[in-house]
């Protein structure tokens, strides 16, 4: 393949920069309805929100800031929202993307000989398209001289920084001496001028087009000339946006303008390669229930002063199979009522073991016709070995819910309190239970009392362990199961099931910020599944241990113990963590609610490295500076055997040492003429730029000021 080469901003200054686009519209507004994948990412709003939240407020303590004064000193860093948000500008990926980056892929489309097909959902593979890409894949092989070009039908938007297009034209500058073939083209699409970019990384293989339109502040990459002109048409007909597919989806993920958005639609994939999947296979899929499955999402958005991460399952008929079993019992969580406000700990799970147990039976049966037989004959062996009949009695007497709920430990005590509830169905059949599995406890010597002093109607009784820190107390109400540490937290947890809480764990606020997070409103009604933890009271009751570990943090950290920030100044900032599940009509979904978010983990994550990177580099261009400038270990020798004619060290001008540390510290040394001929022996026992100039303004006797702005230093020499 010839190449042709065209300067870069030749080709770039075709573009009518003012004319391609008007309205910076979100690329799912210019996408078709049957897109199979999006995916998003707003920089901007990763940013913002996450200086946004809680955890990002308490560098503005001012007990904090003192703490990590001597930290913040070390690596020059204001402790403040401010002081990070200039850290995260100092990172030149602003310079590159600013904005939402945004992708679309919709299909395919070949050109063999000359000839183009589509494969698309609304262009499923067929009999008649495989005949023909037969037909075309013989002729090209006998006949040859044609050529086999794929244009994926995906859009790629950008929004752009200043330095992009540089980068840009660097890079497929380089791709020839790389190895990669590209050809570059400039052709009109839609009437207006872009780029075409035609690459064949193997010689024999098909070549790949790209089409590549710019505006002021935002770049088009499509994979076709057709989905280009497609969407700087600005979109036509049905737009992914406006599909109830997509907005579904995206409803059940995202609370507000998500950070970060990911969607899937396995139907649409499934769509196009339908009439090549045999029967069978389709029954198989039916059995596993993933032929329910409409669509994938993820989304990470920014909410309640933390980051609600969510994974969703989007059903386009109500499930079945495998996935039908997640689907047993309606949502809600009554004994969120029950546990008290200062709950520290909660766990609620809803499920239905009789229904459960049916479905199971059902897909079994699905699966492989009398293979429920073997459920049967397990629950036989269960009877003939506790006597009871699991089907008639067993799995009746439990209900659908099961609340768990931990409070802080109090009066001196070291362990926290709580109480475990499971919901009864059949209240006679668990009474039957009940007394059968404290009778064969006491078979075997287990050391039960009975309870005293429980309201009318509970029986229970207590469990004294030798040598343990708690003796669990059991009682049976009309409705519930309780297991607490001792009989006086069963007392007091009984009334509250009783008669209801005066204040419930549902008016813990963190609680509520929490469910805030995972749901949208400080409400669990719908959930299946909930977990929270409150993270205010870990830090309280973790504070006082700070001081053990006062001399690790003063080694490793470098930060004064003593002037460790009070409780009151750090646990307002953190919330709780929280994880949530739903299953209903429209799905199901599983969301995580924290006080930092997994993007903004991995964002700092990649700033640390980056930042650590370049403070290695600097370290190690600093020592190969100081190397460069000390005395040589003979000129030490000889010094030490008092040869006191030679010079103690390697002596060098001052403007080829200036040199030297302009290159270690990437500093600008302004010095005059004057001094730059001045012979100085010197050597280095720092690699810090202050030290070093310190050290020389003794020795030589000049003046010097040094200047930090826009992250460059600029050193100002002057005579002494």
């Amino acid at each position: 393949m010839r190449i042709v080469s065209i300067p870069f901003a030749v080709w770039l200054a075709a573009f009518p920069l003012s004319d391609i686009l008007v309205a910076q519209q979100s690329l799912a507004e210019r996408l078709p309805a049957d897109t199979l994948l999006y995916l998003s990412l707003d920089t901007g709003r990763l940013v913002d929100g996450a200086l946004e939240l809680d955890l990002a407020n308490l560098l503005d303590e001012a007990q904090v800031r003192e703490f990590l004064a001597p930290v913040a000193a070390q690596a020059k860093v204001e402790v403040s929202t401010d002081g990070i948000r200039r850290l995260i500008n100092s990172v030149p990926w602003q310079s590159y993307v600013n904005g939402r980056v945004e992708l679309g892929l919709r299909g395919f489309e070949v050109s063999i000989g000359g000839q183009r097909l589509t494969i698309a959902p609304s262009q499923p593979i067929d009999a008649r398209m495989l005949n023909r890409l037969s037909a075309l894949a013989e002729q090209l092989a006998t006949e040859g001289g044609g050529s086999v070009v794929i244009e994926p039908d995906v859009v790629l938007s950008i929004d752009v920084g200043d330095r992009f297009a540089a980068w840009y034209g660097e890079m497929i500058d380089g791709l020839p001496r790389q190895g990669v073939p590209v050809k570059v083209e400039r052709c009109a699409i839609g009437g207006r001028d872009v780029t075409r970019l035609a690459f064949q990384p193997d010689s024999e293989g098909p070549k790949i087009a790209l089409h590549i339109a710019a505006d002021q502040g935002r770049w088009w990459v499509a994979g076709s000339a057709a989905a280009l002109e497609r969407t700087l048409a600005g979109g036509q007909g049905a737009s992914l946006a406006r599909d109830a597919a997509f907005r579904r989806c995206v409803d059940q993920v995202a609370i507000e303008p998500a950070a970060l958005l990911a969607y899937f639609n396995a139907a649409h994939v499934a769509r196009i390669f339908d009439r090549l999947v045999p029967p069978i296979v389709k029954e198989e899929l039916d059995l596993l229930g993933l032929s329910s499955v409409e669509s994938v999402g993820f989304a990470s958005s920014f909410v309640a002063g933390g980051v609600r991460d969510s994974i969703a399952l989007s059903w386009s008929q109500p499930p079945t199979g495998l996935l039908s079993l997640l689907d047993c019992v309606d949502g809600g969580f009554d004994y969120l009522n029950v546990a008290p406000v200062e709950t520290g700990f909660y766990l609620g799970l809803r499920i239905a073991p009789e229904a459960f147990v049916d479905k199971l039976a059902l897909v079994a049966d699905q699966f492989a016709p009398g293979s429920s037989r073997g459920l049967d004959q397990a629950f036989a062996r269960i009877e003939a070995e506790l006597g009871v009949d699991v089907r008639e009695a067993l799995l009746p007497a439990f209900g659908d819910e099961l609340g768990v709920y931990l409070t802080p430990p109090g009066g001196g005590a070291m362990l926290p309190d709580g109480m475990v509830m499971l919901e009864v169905g059949d209240r006679e059949q668990f009474a039957k239970l009940f007394a059968m599995v404290r009778e064969m406890a006491a078979q075997q010597g287990a050391p039960f009392s009975d309870a005293r002093g429980l309201p009318p109607g509970v029986e229970g009784f207590t469990l004294a362990l030798p040598d343990a820190p708690i003796h669990p107390a059991f009682a049976l109400t009309k409705e519930a199961l309780c297991i607490a540490p001792n009989v006086l937290a069963l007392k007091s947890s009984l009334k509250a099931l009783e008669n209801g809480r005066t204040e419930s764990a549902l008016g813990n606020p963190r609680l509520q910020q929490v469910l805030t997070g995972l749901t949208g409103k400080p409400s669990a009604a719908g959930l299946s599944l909930l977990a929270f933890v409150d993270l205010h009271q870990l830090v309280v009751l973790g504070y006082p241990f700070l001081p053990m570990v006062a001399e690790t943090l003063h080694r490793e950290v470098g930060v004064d113990p003593s002037a460790l920030p009070e409780v009151d100044a750090v646990a307002p900032h953190l919330s709780g963590i929280g994880i949530a599940g739903r299953s209903d009509r429209h799905g199901l979904v599983l969301s995580l609610f924290t006080p930092t978010g997994l993007l903004p983990l991995a964002a700092s994550a990649a700033i640390w490295q980056h930042s650590a990177r370049e403070s290695a580099h600097t370290m190690a261009a600093m020592a190969t500076a100081t190397q460069a400038i000390s005395p040589t270990p003979a000129e030490v020798a000889a010094s030490e055997l008092g040869q006191r004619d030679r010079p103690a060290g390697k002596t060098r001008s001052l403007g080829s040492l200036f040199a030297s540390l302009e290159k270690a510290t990437g500093a600008t040394i302004d010095f005059p003429d004057s001094i730059a001929d001045v012979q100085v022996s010197y050597h280095a026992k720092s690699g810090d730029l202050d030290v070093i100039l310190a050290e020389l303004a003794v020795l030589v006797g000049f003046g010097y000021s040094i200047d930090a702005s826009d992250g460059e230093r600029l050193v100002t020499i002057t005579r002494g």
